[in-house]
């Protein structure tokens, strides 16, 4: 066994179908997808929080 990032592999390529290598990877990019996604929301988030921030500051000098 081989050891990458932290999760064992045992030869995954040698073990499954080309059908199942298709479904994985399917499967991973469909999470990509959804990752990024959710990391754009988070983004707007964190600028919208900023602008909150940074308003509060102004009308805290003022």
């Amino acid at each position: 066994m081989e050891e990458i990032n932290g999760i064992v592999e045992e030869n995954i390529l040698e073990k499954v179908d080309d059908n199942e290598l298709n479904k994985m990877i399917e499967f991973l990019q469909s999470q990509l997808v959804k990752t990024e996604e959710r990391l754009n929301e988070t983004i707007k988030v964190k600028k919208g929080l900023e602008g909150v921030i940074e308003f509060l500051k102004k009308r805290k000098k003022t």
